[in-house]
C-alpha cells in the first residue's frame, strides 16, 4: 500500500504504534506487578498463618510439658515408694521358708503345736510340739538338728501328759538362715 500522508501525520502514526505498543507492556507489566504483590501478599499471608499455628502448638505443647512436671514428681516419688518396698522385701524374713523346712524335718509321730519365729537369729526360737512317745520326742530333736538351717537345738522341757509328751525345744539357727 502506498502512504500518500504527510510526513509529519506519518511520524504522529509511527509514534501512535510506539506509544500502543508501549501501553501494551506498561499494562502488562503493571498486571505482572499487580500479581506478584498479590502472590507475595497472599504467602506472606499463609506464613503468617503457618507460623502463628506453630506457635500456638508450641504454647500448647509447652503447657502439656508443664503438666507432665507434676505427673514426674509423682511418678519419682511412686519410684522412691518401690524402691523401698523392694529393700523391704529383700530384706524381709521369708519366715514360710523357714516353716516348710521345720515341717520337712518334723518326723511321724510328733507335730509341731507352736514357735515363736522373729527373724532373728542371733536369738534362740522357742517351739513347743507334741509326741506320741518319748522316742518320738527324741527323734524330733534329732531331726531338727540336722536341718541344713539349724546349728543347735536343746530340750528344754519334756511333760507327759495324757500319755502324750509335750515338749519345749530352743532352736539356734546358723547367720542368716532364721529368713
Amino acid at each position: 500500500m502506498i502512504n500518500l500522508l504527510p510526513t509529519d501525520i506519518k511520524e504522529q502514526i509511527a509514534y501512535a504504534k510506539r506509544n500502543a505498543i508501549l501501553m501494551r507492556y506498561i499494562w502488562l507489566a503493571v498486571i505482572v506487578f499487580m500479581a506478584l504483590a498479590a502472590i507475595f501478599a497472599s504467602s506472606n499471608w499463609y506464613l503468617g498463618k503457618r507460623i502463628s499455628e506453630a506457635e500456638s502448638r508450641t504454647k500448647d505443647k509447652q503447657a502439656q510439658l508443664l503438666s507432665y512436671t507434676g505427673l514426674q514428681s509423682k511418678v519419682k516419688l511412686a519410684n522412691q515408694r518401690i524402691s523401698s518396698l523392694k529393700a523391704l522385701q529383700t530384706n524381709q524374713a521369708k519366715l514360710s521358708a523357714v516353716l516348710k523346712e521345720l515341717a520337712a524335718h518334723t518326723p511321724a509321730g510328733a507335730y509341731i503345736t507352736n514357735i515363736t519365729l522373729t527373724g532373728d537369729d542371733s536369738k534362740p526360737v522357742g517351739i513347743v510340739a507334741t509326741a506320741n512317745s518319748y522316742n518320738d520326742a527324741v527323734a524330733l530333736r534329732d531331726a531338727l538338728a540336722s536341718s541344713p538351717r539349724v546349728s543347735e537345738v536343746d530340750i528344754a522341757t519334756v511333760s507327759q501328759v495324757s500319755g502324750k509328751f509335750n515338749i519345749q525345744l530352743n532352736l539356734g539357727f546358723k547367720p542368716g538362715q532364721a529368713k
